[in-house]
């Protein structure tokens, strides 16, 4: 299997990768210039869309990782563990920056497309959020259920969970709560 990227307006190929991530999460940099995903041993890859090799490789210190996210920008990714931490990366340096606790369950979505928020889904179905920077936290849903979180999807100031079981919870955010 092999990963390739296309560019749509020219139909041209920019690049054809070995497949790295054996049907993983895949993640894009806001510019989509970079591209990160789940490696063989649970790290994270980095890698240019335009180009066929990795250029970065993060090892996870707290966990294998099962999801991946950019924060804003192309300096940071956010990385979830099956620990229950995201660790949040600096990618040119390659430093680890901070550990954030996620309690016990897996994490199974990132989302850091609202500037100055990372969200975490677990797999128990609870989420959490941090203000970015800071890293405090901004909330805890004590909602859980035992199906799990399957998509996280983002829209203005809503936030909206689907769950195995096809359940919807619909959060609206207010300056500090969703």
């Amino acid at each position: 299997a092999r990963l390739r990227f296309w560019n749509l307006a020219t139909g041209e190929q920019l690049s054809n990768l070995p497949a790295l991530t054996g049907g993983e999460p895949l993640a894009f940099s806001d510019s989509g210039e970079l591209a990160a995903s789940i490696g063989p041993a649970g790290s994270i890859l980095i890698f240019a869309v335009g180009r066929p090799e990795v250029i970065r490789h993060l090892p996870t210190e707290s966990g294998v990782a099962t999801r991946v996210c950019f924060l804003p920008g192309e300096d940071q990714v956010a990385i979830g563990t099956r620990s229950g931490t995201v660790e949040v990366w600096d990618v040119p340096q390659r430093s680890l920056l901070v550990t954030l606790s996620a309690g016990d369950a897996s994490v199974w979505h990132l989302d850091a497309h609202d500037p100055g928020r990372l969200t975490a889904a677990l797999r128990d179905g609870s989420l959490l959020a941090w203000e970015t920077g800071t890293w405090e936290p901004l909330l805890v849903s004590g909602i859980k259920n035992v199906a799990g979180i399957q998509h996280v999807v983002r829209r203005d100031d809503w936030l909206m969970t689907g769950y195995s079981d096809g359940r919807i919870n619909v959060f609206r955010e207010s300056s500090d709560r969703l």
